[in-house]
C-alpha cells in the first residue's frame, strides 16, 4: 500500500511539473489568439476549395504550354538585338499604325514564322504554364511576357492586314490573337493586368473595324458572332479567385516562416501574433469574395457593389494583420473590372449586330427596340436608341443608374452610361460606321 501511494505521490509530482512547466512555456495570449484565428480560417476556406490538394495536371495533350514553350526556343535563337527591335517597334506600330507600318514589316524579316506553332496551340483549351513563386513574391514568368507579345504581334498583324485592306488576313490573325489572351488569360497573373486589358480591347476594336461597311453582310455578322463565341468562355472566375487566393496565402505564409525581409514587406510588424494573422486575414479575405461571387451569381450589379464594399473595409482597416490585403485588394478588383468591362464592350457589339439584323429583315432602323444582350454592369439589358445619324446601344455603367445615353468620365471610372454609337453617315470627324465607345473607364479601381 505504502508502495502504491508513493508510485500515486511521484505521478502527482510528475503531472503537476509538467503542467507548470506547460504554463510557463505556452505561448502567450496573443500567439494563441492568433493560432487559433488561423485555425478557424482554414476550416472556412477548406468549405470553399481554397486549401484543396493541388488539382490534377492538365494533359499534355489538352495543354497548349509545351508547344509555347517550343515556339520560344525558335525564338530564343534569334538575335537579342533582333527581338528587342521587333518590340520596340511593335509598340511604336500600335501609337501610329499608318506611320510605322513599313518600319514593322522590316523588323518582321529574319524573325521566325508564327504559322507553324500557332494554329496547333491555339485549338487547345488550356494552357497552363505552372505559376511560379520566389521568396514568397509572385512573378509574371518568361513563357507569359513571350505569351503576351506573340498576341500583340498577331493583333499588330490584323491591323496591318485592315490598312491594307486585307480583311481576310485581318480575321485570320485577330482569330489568334483572341485565343492566344484567352491562354494568357488562364494565369490569375496575367489575369488583371493592364497589358491583358489592352490586348482585349485592340482585338474587340478591330472586330469593329471589321464590321465597319459590312453591317448589312449577314455573313460577315456571323462570323462576328462565331469568334465571340470562341472568345467569351474564357476563364472561370471562381477559379481565378482561388488560384489568387493560394498565390497571396503561399505569400503570406513564407513571411509568417521567413519574415517580411523576404517579401519586401517593410510595413510588416515581426511578432509572431502579426505573422500568422497575416495568414488567417487573407483566408478570411478571398474566403468572403468566393462566397459573395457564389451569392451573387446572377445578380453582376449587386455582385459588384458586395466586392466593393469587401476592398473598401479591407482598405479603411487599421489592422496591421490587413497590410498583406494591399495586394489582395489590388487583384481581385483588377481582376473583376477587367472581366466585367471587356464583356460589356462585347455585348454591346452583340446587341449592334441584332440591330443590323432587325435593319436588314426590315429595311429601317427601328424608332424603339428591347434587346436581349445583358448589361454585365446594369441591372437588366443593353439598352437601345435612335438617333438622327444612326442609333446608340449603351451599358448603365458602373454607376448603375440609366442617364439615357450620357456618358461622363470620373476619376477612377465610368459615372455615366457606356455607349457604343453608329452611325451610317460620314461626319466631318470620322468615316461612317461606329464611332468609338463613349465612356470607356481610364482607371482601374472600385470607386463608385
Amino acid at each position: 500500500m505504502t508502495k502504491s501511494r508513493g508510485a500515486w505521490i511521484i505521478a502527482v509530482v510528475v503531472l503537476l511539473a509538467g503542467g507548470v512547466t506547460w504554463w510557463l512555456m505556452r505561448p502567450p495570449g496573443p500567439v494563441r489568439e492568433a493560432a487559433g484565428k488561423l485555425m478557424e480560417a482554414k476550416a472556412i476556406a477548406r468549405e470553399v476549395g481554397l486549401l484543396q490538394d493541388a488539382s490534377s495536371p492538365v494533359p499534355v495533350a489538352n495543354n497548349a504550354a509545351p508547344i509555347y514553350r517550343e515556339w520560344i526556343e525558335d525564338w530564343e535563337k534569334v538575335p537579342v538585338a533582333k527581338r528587342e527591335n521587333l518590340w520596340k517597334t511593335l509598340d511604336k506600330f500600335f501609337e501610329e499604325p499608318n506611320e510605322n507600318r513599313d518600319a514593322l514589316v522590316q523588323a518582321l524579316k529574319g524573325i521566325p514564322d508564327q504559322t507553324p506553332w500557332i494554329d496547333r496551340a491555339v485549338a487547345l483549351p488550356v494552357c497552363d504554364f505552372e505559376y511560379k513563386m520566389d521568396d514568397g513574391e509572385q512573378l509574371w514568368t518568361p513563357e507569359l511576357t513571350y505569351l503576351n507579345r506573340f498576341a500583340k504581334l498577331e493583333l499588330a498583324l490584323a491591323d496591318y492586314a485592315l490598312i491594307q485592306k486585307d480583311d481576310k488576313s485581318a480575321m485570320k490573325h485577330v482569330r489568334r490573337a483572341i485565343l492566344m489572351a484567352k491562354h494568357l488569360g488562364q494565369s490569375a497573373i496575367a489575369y488583371p493586368t493592364m497589358e491583358m486589358r489592352k490586348s482585349e480591347y485592340e482585338a474587340w476594336e478591330i472586330l469593329i473595324r471589321l464590321l465597319n461597311g459590312h453591317e448589312l453582310d449577314a455573313s460577315r455578322r456571323t462570323w462576328i458572332r462565331g469568334m465571340i463565341a470562341e472568345w467569351m468562355p474564357r476563364t472561370d472566375i471562381a477559379q481565378v479567385f482561388r488560384t489568387a487566393a493560394k498565390l497571396d496565402y503561399a505569400t503570406a505564409t513564407n513571411l509568417r516562416k521567413n519574415g517580411p525581409r523576404n517579401v519586401k514587406l517593410t510595413e510588416a510588424p515581426t511578432t509572431d501574433p502579426y505573422l500568422e494573422a497575416y495568414e488567417s486575414t487573407t483566408l478570411q479575405y478571398w474566403t468572403t469574395a468566393l462566397k459573395i461571387l457564389d451569392q451573387e451569381s446572377k445578380n453582376p450589379y449587386k455582385l459588384t457593389s458586395r466586392l466593393t464594399t469587401l476592398v473598401r473595409t479591407s482598405e479603411n482597416s487599421d489592422d496591421p494583420s490587413t497590410i498583406i490585403q494591399r495586394t489582395s485588394n489590388n487583384r481581385l478588383s483588377f481582376m473583376w473590372l477587367r472581366l466585367r468591362s471587356m464583356d460589356s464592350y462585347i455585348q454591346l457589339l452583340l446587341a449592334a449586330l441584332d440591330v443590323f439584323d432587325f435593319r436588314e429583315q426590315k429595311g429601317y432602323y427601328p424608332g424603339k427596340m428591347t434587346l436581349t444582350r445583358p448589361d454585365i454592369m446594369g441591372r437588366s439589358v443593353i439598352q437601345y436608341r435612335r438617333k438622327a445619324d444612326g442609333f446608340i446601344v449603351y451599358s448603365l455603367g458602373f454607376d448603375g443608374t440609366d442617364q439615357n445615353g450620357e456618358a461622363g468620365i470620373g476619376r477612377d471610372g465610368v459615372n455615366g452610361d457606356m455607349v457604343l454609337r453608329y452611325s451610317p453617315l460620314p461626319d466631318r470627324n470620322e468615316v461612317a460606321g461606329f464611332r468609338r465607345v463613349i465612356g470607356v473607364p481610364k482607371m482601374m479601381g472600385f470607386t463608385r
